[in-house]
């Protein structure tokens, strides 16, 4: 009953020794520990909040607070408080989730046919792996239904097993309909099916997941792709003034406004960024 304290003061102490990855681990156990209460999970929540805003990292900060938030009563000083803190953060996490996911795309455009079906086929695997796993390790959990001491539901009741067991199906057979010998339609049947013979993969729903698949989501038409980099070059010059004038971190804000300089912005960023990067 009191290994959570266990783990967060060993947390607590690894992290004044400056040893911050292994007292993330700690803390994480703390948090995952079954017997947890509400004291040690909003303390482990504000810690982990206050290390990632001190070290720069808003995003990860700002998912704490809401943690956070979530374990506060609805009204209070201190969710009135913390609230306040979470807002603060709005515009800077959004503005780098934009720079994450654009940036993300624009690197897979870059790519040509061979290299983007080799990191397809490498993420898919690794998912694929990833879900496999979670399943052993859950099945070691269930015990026997018909043992005493068993207090674990069956296989379709165990949320985490389910999640689990879709995931390393649909990296194997694909988003199938319900419908007999499943495995066995086409593409072409899995249309007339549901009704569409035009367009399956748009409108019904039915995808395998494969290389293919994700490749023909990505973006090819000159607009979107310009479209993308002139929003990821914007939130670029947004974040370097934010960290700038909002947080005082001038190490972020050259990072981002000189990064933005790389990008070939227009004409008003440019200006902005070097006004800025002057200042």
């Amino acid at each position: 009953p009191y290994v959570h304290l266990i783990y967060r003061q060993q947390g607590e102490y690894l992290l004044d020794k400056g040893e911050d990855s292994l007292s993330l681990i700690y803390y994480n156990k703390s948090l995952k520990s079954p017997g947890i209460n509400l004291g040690t999970r909003v303390a482990n929540y504000r810690d982990l909040a206050d290390f990632y805003f001190e070290n720069n990292n808003y995003v990860k900060a700002g998912k704490y607070l809401d943690s956070l938030l979530y374990s506060l009563p609805e009204e209070g000083q201190l969710t009135r408080k913390t609230t306040r803190e979470r807002k603060s953060l709005d515009e800077v996490i959004l503005f780098e989730e934009q720079i994450q996911k654009n940036d993300s795309i624009l690197y897979l455009v870059g790519l040509d046919s061979f290299a983007m079906v080799a990191y397809f086929e490498t993420q898919i695997q690794a998912k694929k792996e990833k879900a496999l796993a979670q399943i052993a390790s859950e099945k070691k959990r269930l015990k026997l239904p018909f043992s005493k001491e068993s207090n674990t539901a069956f296989y379709f009741y165990n949320e985490r097993l389910r999640v689990a067991g879709k995931q390393a199906f649909l990296s194997q057979w694909g988003n199938h309909p319900n419908k007999d010998q499943w495995n066995r339609l086409t593409d072409e049947s899995r249309a007339i099916v549901s009704g569409d013979t035009k367009d399956n993969s748009a409108t019904t729903g039915f995808f395998k997941d494969s290389p293919e698949f994700y490749i023909g989501q990505i973006p090819t038409k000159e607009r979107v792709i310009d479209s993308l980099k002139k929003v990821r070059n914007q939130a670029y010059l947004e974040t370097g003034i934010l960290y700038k004038e909002s947080f005082d971190n001038t190490i972020l804000a050259t990072d981002r406004l000189e990064k933005l300089l790389s990008l070939n912005p227009n004409t008003n960023q440019k200006l902005n960024a070097l006004y800025h990067l002057y200042k």
